[in-house]
């Protein structure tokens, strides 16, 4: 079965500022976007800043033109280039399709890079912390199915430790 692919529109029909994209296949590719934009998750942040205040009903999805995988993403930079005004009434950020060229990110102070940097290796947990987690959940009954997993990584535990005692 094939997919149709093609560059799309999704139109705010309130205030008429859209977002210009393609796709190899645009069904898919809406409900994408759609679900992402009822989670709150769309990595876009203006389209997402105008879901959230004018409701779903205010966003229709268009197709512009169908085309082969090929040619999409020419045919896309070329509406993108007739409707791009650096966010006016293009929701897009880039001037550019496939690319974050032209995204301005802005600089981050070094305890933000350490942040990021922490949050990506892990970090260890303070004492201080760790108590703090630990009195929180203290006289809470876990879950049955919670007790269940741990029973089960005790008897593995269990097991190992008389197979290595018998020896």
């Amino acid at each position: 079965m094939t997919h149709p692919c093609g560059i799309y529109v999704i139109r705010n029909t309130r205030n008429g500022r859209i977002y210009v994209g393609s796709s190899i296949n645009l069904v898919r590719r809406q409900v994408q976007h759609f679900s992402c934009l009822r989670h709150s998750r769309h990595r876009n942040a203006f389209l997402q800043a105008d879901f959230n205040k004018c409701g779903e009903k205010a966003f229709i999805f268009e197709v512009l033109c169908y085309c082969d995988s090929v040619n999409v993403l020419r045919f896309e930079q070329t509406a993108l280039n007739s409707v791009f005004d650096k966010g006016k009434l293009c929701y897009n950020i880039s001037p550019t399709v496939g690319t974050t060229l032209g995204v301005k990110l802005g600089p981050h102070s070094e305890d933000h890079k350490r942040k990021i940097a922490l949050a990506m290796l892990g970090h260890k947990v303070s004492t201080e912390t760790r108590n703090k987690m630990a009195s929180a959940k203290r006289g809470k009954p876990r879950p049955e199915e919670i007790r269940e997993i741990l029973r089960q990584g005790r008897i593995g535990r269990w097991k190992k430790s008389v197979n290595n005692m018998e020896k």
